[in-house]
């Protein structure tokens, strides 16, 4: 037979067939839209990872105050204090070779208030001078740095100055916000929650930088945060800015070699690679998902032919009786499988670029912007794989009709 004459033939078995045959596209639908979809969200996750990678400096290690934790068996007499940070760790830290700059730095939670609304955020304390150490890629959007001894200026994030649903800017350049800080001072035995209330001009807004660390928080001078959080020069991290990338590996060791395991020490690659070892592991769980869905669509496909090939022994006995050779008999059966194949994914393919589209613009997962991105290789091996399951499933069925003999088959009712 003609290849033309087998597809035509094929087609008209599976148009006799209707509900059938739709059923067992479905299920190919099915997994191969979950797996384009799946796919599109794990691009998307991994594309705002590389965003939010190149919104922080690749030569910039964060210095946390760390505790060591004792080695796995039985449990040591003592663990190694924390290293509190303060002036004497910036001071050790300074003279490292390939230190460029040291950058201490507070953070906490406070209210912001300003025209009669109000707004909890973070606030970082930090020279506004090294912001830019912190943040490459930063541009004001208005105001900017103000040099010298200001003690009252803040710097607004773009997330913190435009609030997401809102109409009009929580504040603007020279406008007057009061900073409130909820402290628990500790009286002899007795502790006491005490509020802290200081003053700010807004001197700048800030760009959206795609750091969601500053674009969602606001900063003031570093004196003015010890001030108002009562850190008494406990710093909670502290910024140090090397040469260039390639000399974080050695100055972490020197760091190292001061204070051992007592001090956290992280760096943007660390932070970049565990988020993407985070999100490639969850999306070879989800590619997993879909997978199976496609294999349940494969096993539809084996129990369809399969039917099919038991109503029409008589038929392809026929067939045989005419000529047909166990050959043909195979490629009838095997392209009705991949006629499924392509028709499910094509169908799941496109569906999954919608399913992808729909699921991001009514569920963010905690990622502002998520937007799928779908590569034509993954969309290409989605298409080709559904068609593989598809001929492999028609494999058995295929095989089973190019058993039957010709006389066997005429005389089955």
């Amino acid at each position: 037979m003609k290849p033309s004459s087998i597809v035509g033939y094929s087609m008209k078995a599976i148009q006799e067939r209707k509900l059938r045959s739709s059923l067992t596209i479905l299920m190919v639908v099915v997994g191969a839209a979950l797996i384009t979809a799946l796919n599109g969200l794990g691009g998307g996750f991994n594309f705002f990872i590389n965003q939010q990678f190149r919104s922080l400096a690749p030569d910039v290690l964060t210095i946390t105050p760390s505790q060591s934790l004792p080695a796995p068996g039985p449990p040591l007499p003592q663990v190694s204090p924390r290293v509190p940070l303060n002036i004497f760790t910036v001071n050790a830290i300074r003279p490292i070779s390939g230190v460029k700059e040291v950058i201490p730095s507070y953070r906490s939670s406070v209210t912001l208030i300003s025209g009669g609304k109000s707004l909890s955020t973070a606030v970082v304390g930090i020279d506004p001078a090294k912001l830019l150490f912190v943040i490459p890629t930063m541009e004001f959007e208005d105001g900017g740095i103000t040099l010298g001894r200001d003690s009252t200026a803040m710097i607004l994030g773009f997330n913190i100055a435009h609030p997401a649903g809102e109409s009009q800017p929580f504040a603007q350049v020279g406008s007057l916000v009061r900073a409130e800080a909820s402290i628990v001072e500790q009286i002899g035995n007795n502790q006491k929650l005490v509020i802290e209330r200081r003053s700010f001009v807004v001197r700048g807004i800030i760009k959206e930088t795609g750091n969601l660390l500053y674009d969602n928080s606001v900063s003031i001078p570093l004196a003015s945060a010890n001030s108002l959080l009562k850190k008494s020069g406990q710093f909670d991290q502290i910024f140090v800015a090397t040469e260039n990338p390639d000399m974080n590996a050695s100055v972490e060791k020197e760091i190292r070699a001061i204070y051992g395991n007592n001090i956290g020490v992280t760096t943007p690659r660390v932070i970049q690679e565990t988020l993407q070892t985070f999100i490639s592991g969850f999306s070879v769980f989800l590619f997993s998902i879909g997978v199976v869905s496609m294999l349940v669509g494969a096993v539809g496909i084996v129990t369809t032919l399969f039917t099919s090939v038991t109503e029409r022994t008589k038929e392809l006995g026929i067939l045989k009786a005419i000529g047909a050779t166990n050959w043909v008999i195979v490629l009838l059966i095997l392209a009705e499988s991949v006629i499924i194949g392509v028709l499910g994914g094509t169908i799941g393919v496109l569906s999954g670029v919608f399913m992808g589209e729909l699921l991001t613009r009514t569920a963010q997962f905690g990622v502002p912007n998520l937007r799928p991105i779908f590569t034509l290789q993954d969309l290409l091996s989605t298409w080709f794989l559904a068609i593989t399951l598809s001929a492999i499933a028609g494999t058995y069925p295929a095989w089973r009709a190019s058993r039957l003999t010709a006389v066997s088959a005429l005389r089955k009712e």
